[in-house]
């Protein structure tokens, strides 16, 4: 008789405690949706579907997708405005947390910004030292370059303005095509006289006196613009130097400005234009990177990430003695 009592009680605490659950889910759907007041009203509206609608108006936020469309089917059923309107939140605040489409390339509030920190932004695009290769096609006797031209010149008129004062265009006419009466494309490139190198690996050209008389040419062919007084940085390739000594081109006394000289003793990525009559983009590499998969072995002319052109100076080499006192300038290793 006493366990009959105490199984009725709890029955009883079990209805009061439903009771007032159900309350609170009123008190919350009321809160979170206004509408939520107007379903419940509805007049012939199946009481399952009043309970779904009060657990989407308590937590849509921890509603499954599955859950959440069927929930707005039943309430679409029952009063299709509320459901547009439950909907239309849901998906905002979902978008609240969605991220840019592309952050990169929607910052529209860039030309806004103070000058100063804009100018910061154009200098910090600005590349590191670059080399600058001269290469030197036999047929047609023209020269060219693969260098690329830096992305800031292309961005905006005013990027454009702020990179003109650290880069000078170097240009070089080649001679006309007799044979064909067209005029060849113009040796171009942008460098920066201070941070930049001019390289001279004449593509595969055979070396010697023929390669200096080559290096040569092509500073006389600078002069006109007065490059020569500004140029900084020079690259050769390290087969000029004999055990004989060095011989140096009559227009290095023209150089005023010259502060460094480099040597480029084993050029992996060396382009072979007057062998294939192109220059590749890019070479297998195959004795540098035998642990790699071949994908990777495909990489761009002078990669600095790759280090793949190896500079090296002969201070401590076997033609040491030959430099005398240009010993110093190479710097660069």
């Amino acid at each position: 008789m006493a366990r009959r009592h105490k199984n009725k009680s709890k029955s009883n605490s079990r209805s009061r405690r439903e009771s007032n659950t159900g309350t609170n889910n009123d008190e919350v759907g009321s809160q979170t949706l206004p509408n939520a007041k107007n379903v419940n009203n509805t007049e012939g509206a199946p009481i399952g579907a009043e309970m779904i609608i009060h657990n989407v108006s308590a937590a849509p936020q921890f509603l499954s997708r599955k859950a959440a469309r069927k929930a707005a089917r039943d309430l679409r059923a029952i009063d299709p405005t509320a459901a547009t309107e439950i909907i239309k939140s849901r998906k905002a605040y979902n978008d609240s947390f969605a991220p840019p489409s592309n952050p990169l390339a929607n910052f529209l509030y860039f030309p806004q910004l103070p000058i100063e920190l804009r100018l910061q932004i154009y200098d910090y695009s600005i590349p590191c030292a670059r080399f600058i290769e001269v290469i030197w096609k036999e047929k047609g006797d023209q020269y060219y370059t693969d260098s690329r031209t830096p992305v800031l010149l292309h961005i905006c008129f005013e990027s454009r303005r702020y990179a003109m004062r650290k880069y000078h265009k170097l240009e070089v006419e080649n001679g006309w095509n007799t044979s064909k009466g067209i005029k060849p494309s113009s040796f171009g490139a942008y460098i920066d006289y201070t941070r930049d190198s001019l390289y001279f690996s004449l593509g595969n050209f055979h070396r010697g006196t023929r390669y200096l008389e080559k290096v040569e040419d092509f500073l006389a062919k600078l002069e006109p613009q007065n490059a020569l007084s500004h140029l900084q940085n020079l690259a050769f390739d390290g087969e000029v130097i004999q055990p004989g000594g060095f011989t140096y081109p009559t227009r290095f006394v023209e150089l005023s400005s010259l502060s460094t000289l480099e040597l480029v003793v084993s050029d992996a990525c060396l382009s072979f234009s007057n062998q294939w009559g192109k220059n590749p983009a890019a070479l297998f590499i195959s004795q540098k990177m035998q642990k790699r998969s071949i994908n990777d072995r495909r990489v761009r002319r002078w990669d600095y990430s790759e280090r793949k052109v190896l500079l090296a100076s002969y201070i401590n080499g076997p033609f040491g003695d030959a430099f005398g006192p240009l010993s110093a300038a190479l710097s660069r290793t």
